[in-house]
């Protein structure tokens, strides 16, 4: 499998979400969705490493995935 570098701006959604995350975790009034903001700051994080990088299309990337060069 060939992994791609994720870009800047996903990284840092990706890292902004895990860190909300983990501060929700000593707040109260976030400890419900804590561990659900840090999965899904390692999911995109996850995706965006594994998933192609494709030129902007009309369709998004994901649906073109197959054709993208």
């Amino acid at each position: 499998m060939k992994l791609s570098a994720p870009k800047n701006i996903t990284f840092y959604i990706a890292a902004g979400l895990a860190l909300i995350g983990f501060i929700g975790f000593f707040v109260a009034a976030m400890a419900v969705i804590a561990p659900w903001l840090v999965l899904a700051g390692f999911v995109v994080l996850a995706a965006a490493t594994c998933l192609k990088t494709c030129k902007p299309h009309l369709v998004p990337c994901f649906l073109l995935l197959p054709r993208c060069s």
